[in-house]
């Protein structure tokens, strides 16, 4: 006997919610069910001159995931505040100078940061201090001090907000100097 194509299951888990359906399969039931979780915010740190772009593309193209604004840290050059708007503009969304103001909207549940390697560090800590899921660009920052301060801060993100954290790193050598983490972590 041939197996039955037409029965579709779905279960979406996510921290805003879940939902279970069982119906017969059909693109308007798929569609239907890819909008009943919250899609996660996405703030861009920074600029159109970095690897961001293509994080900044994938997101944008991800059911899940809603690009929401671009910020840079306090400090930055013409250069960079131009760069900055380009990038914004790219997707129709805000760029806000300021990135603590940038922070605090509802909405933002994932930092996608990609500063200079010398301030990754300070705005990654800025990003989980403030509660927010954080995707990084490689290296995590400048120093072996500032990789503890990230993973430090990320820890006492997940443990306010009860979730988990998974660190990808691909070689062993940097599993292992990131403090905190066993060596099998992946």
């Amino acid at each position: 006997m041939k197996p039955s194509t037409d029965l579709m299951i779905v279960m979406i888990v996510g921290s805003k919610g879940a939902a279970y359906f069982s119906k017969r399969s059909s693109q308007k039931f798929i569609e239907r069910a890819a909008v009943v979780i919250r899609k996660y915010g996405v703030l861009l740190v920074p600029d159109r001159r970095t690897h961001q772009e293509e994080h900044a593309a994938a997101f944008d193209v991800h059911p899940s995931r809603e690009l929401i604004t671009v910020t840079d840290k306090h400090d930055v050059s013409a250069f960079h505040t131009e760069a900055n708007q380009l990038l914004a503009d790219d997707y129709n969304i805000p760029y806000v100078t300021d990135l603590d103001q940038a922070l605090k909207p509802p909405g933002i549940d994932i930092a996608s940061a990609c500063p200079d390697v010398e301030s990754r560090g300070r705005v990654a800590v800025q990003c989980a201090d403030s509660g927010k899921c954080l995707y990084l660009d490689k290296p995590f920052a400048g120093t072996n001090e500032d990789d503890r301060s990230i993973v430090e801060a990320v820890d006492e993100m997940a443990s306010r907000h009860r979730c988990s954290v998974r660190c990808i790193a691909r070689s062993r050598e940097a599993r292992a100097q990131l403090s905190g983490l066993p060596e099998t972590a992946n």
